[in-house]
């Protein structure tokens, strides 16, 4: 039996190692962190689909906490009072989770014997058909095939293989609020501006299998020329980061600036749920592909493999979907041997992510970078617009509409808002 190592026990290694193992396959996960999961946790989409699949295989407790999203609203401020008025909504089907109960849920099924905690792997070799490994405490570690599941900043993919990487040309201020009154009920609220939008929903807050209550998530996108990255970036110790500013690290300034920004675009309640936020946190947008890797003894999978900017809320989709896929693979081969099986997902997975990258690329693009002049929009223009721009793509947390012309589509053109 061939031996693994999965380096990183987030969600997409967690999942690996529980799929992998229940097959057999012995697996040693090496993990950098402590493991322990604190806070209120970040809010993150899931398609129906993946959390009955999920649930069905056991990576999931039935009762996970989840609330149901059946669409997404887009308003306009009306007047400098803060008025708004609704002027698109779009049907949608799919659950909103808390990303600390989808941790939760899969590290309380991975073997605590599996994981290894505090071993950062600072080095990686290939000597003929096995892998060594060291770790920052000096641990070495030998594995007949390696999954890199250690996210956006991965070691393994420096060390071993290589990505192409663009900045997409805005960050993404995000936070969370407890103990709010504002309910959008089962719909993402959106409000545009010329330079990008801000996106409200709830999510189960970290207590509730206890208490029942929801918070509020909510992520501002706003566009940011290169040129100011360094100083989004740099944090109250003066440190400057190159993907994120993690929560309680925003320096007294951007916080500020988050502050006006929110109350100069959006209305007032709004803007005092981003004013409540304790501790918000800046992420940068890219686009992120590994390029194709020979070796089948080498998998990536998760972030590691491949970052899509949240607009397609694929990131956790497709830690998950990495995981299963592989599984099922797997276990329809059961005589098979495994690295010429490793190859059959590798090429699958390259694929789905090339389609996924370019597929938020284009809702990116569409919502922020490029977006039509919304004070002229209305529901028909925008559902026109929207399936415009998703031709020749699945969303699979779109409910799609029926009473469109796809050939009325083709031939419509909406031009930029290019008055800023």
């Amino acid at each position: 039996m061939k031996k693994g190592i999965i380096i990183g026990g987030s969600i997409s290694g967690c999942a690996v190692a529980i799929l992998l193992s229940r097959l057999g396959i012995e697996v040693t996960v090496l993990e950098r962190s402590s493991g322990s999961a604190e806070g209120n946790g970040a809010g993150i989409m899931l398609p129906l689909a993946l959390v009955k699949k999920c649930i069905e295989l056991d990576l999931f407790d039935a009762d996970i906490p989840r609330l149901a999203i059946s669409g997404r609203t887009f308003f306009r401020k009306t007047n400098a009072e803060g008025q708004v008025e609704k002027f698109w909504h779009q049907s949608l089907q799919g659950f909103a989770l808390n990303w600390i109960d989808v941790y939760r849920n899969l590290r309380k099924r991975l073997n605590p014997g599996l994981i290894q905690h505090h071993q950062q792997v600072i080095n990686i070799q290939k000597e003929k058909s096995r892998y060594s490994l060291k770790t920052a405490l000096n641990t070495a570690y030998t594995a007949d095939f390696v999954v890199a599941a250690d996210g956006v900043e991965s070691t393994v993919r420096k060390k071993l293989s290589s990505t192409t990487e663009t900045y997409a040309g805005y960050i993404a201020w995000r936070g969370t609020l407890a103990d709010c009154t504002y309910d959008p009920g089962e719909s993402i609220e959106c409000y545009p501006w010329e330079n990008g939008h801000i996106l409200v929903y709830r999510i189960p807050a970290a207590d509730y299998e206890k208490t029942g209550k929801a918070m509020i998530n909510w992520l501002i996108y706003e566009r940011t020329s290169p040129d100011q990255l360094q100083l989004r970036l740099t944090d109250c110790q003066n440190k400057v980061h190159t993907r994120s500013v993690p929560p309680k690290g925003l320096h007294e300034t951007q916080c500020d600036y988050l502050h006006a920004l929110a109350k100069a675009h959006f209305p007032s309640v709004i803007a005092e749920i981003v004013h409540q936020t304790t501790h918000p946190f800046i992420q940068v947008i890219f686009d992120s592909q590994i390029t194709a890797y020979p070796d089948n003894d080498l998998l990536f999978v998760g972030d590691a493999a491949a970052t899509a900017r949240p607009h397609s809320a694929s990131g956790v989709t497709k830690a998950l979907g990495n995981a299963i896929d592989l599984h099922q693979l797997l276990l329809s081969n059961p005589d098979k041997d495994l690295f010429p099986l490793f190859s059959q997902w590798k090429d699958k997975q390259q694929k789905t992510n090339a389609e996924e990258v370019d597929k938020a690329k284009k809702m990116g693009d569409a919502l922020i970078s490029n977006p039509p002049d919304w004070s002229g929009m209305d529901q028909k223009s925008m559902d026109v617009w929207w399936t415009q721009i998703m031709l020749g793509h699945t969303w699979l947390l779109h409910k799609p509409r029926t009473n469109l012309l796809i050939a009325a589509v083709k031939n419509t053109h909406f031009a930029p808002n290019c008055s800023r």
